[in-house]
């Protein structure tokens, strides 16, 4: 048997067994190339980093102001386990967070009346 009429993948039933393709063989040639994706992140922080820099604190107080419930979501994201916030951080956190959510409230109030 040749070594092109070969097959790496067997269909047991509706499930595939084995690799797809050969070693070095992509399934989409005309795909991405390499380090694209690599270069394009790069790209992407390096402008994150300029708009950061010329909008990101207002940009923190308007969400603040105006949605805190996805501001503090969009916190708690960022923040990694390695930033994880000790017992009084965590107790000043959840007292801030109370009291985003009372001024909120009285906010909606005052836009009914």
């Amino acid at each position: 048997m040749s070594s092109k009429t070969e097959t790496f993948a067997v269909d047991t039933g509706g499930k595939q067994r084995g690799r797809p393709f050969r070693k070095g063989e992509s399934g989409n040639p005309a795909g991405r190339p390499r380090g694209a994706r690599a270069r394009f992140s790069e790209a992407f922080c390096k402008d994150l980093l300029e708009v950061w820099k010329a909008k990101g604190r207002t940009a923190l107080e308007i969400a603040a102001e105006t949605d805190p419930v996805a501001f503090i979501a969009v916190c708690a994201r960022v923040l990694s386990k390695e930033h994880a916030l000790s017992e009084k951080a965590n107790e000043d956190a959840n007292s801030w967070i109370h009291n985003i959510a009372r001024l909120s409230r009285l906010k909606a109030q005052e836009a009914l009346q």
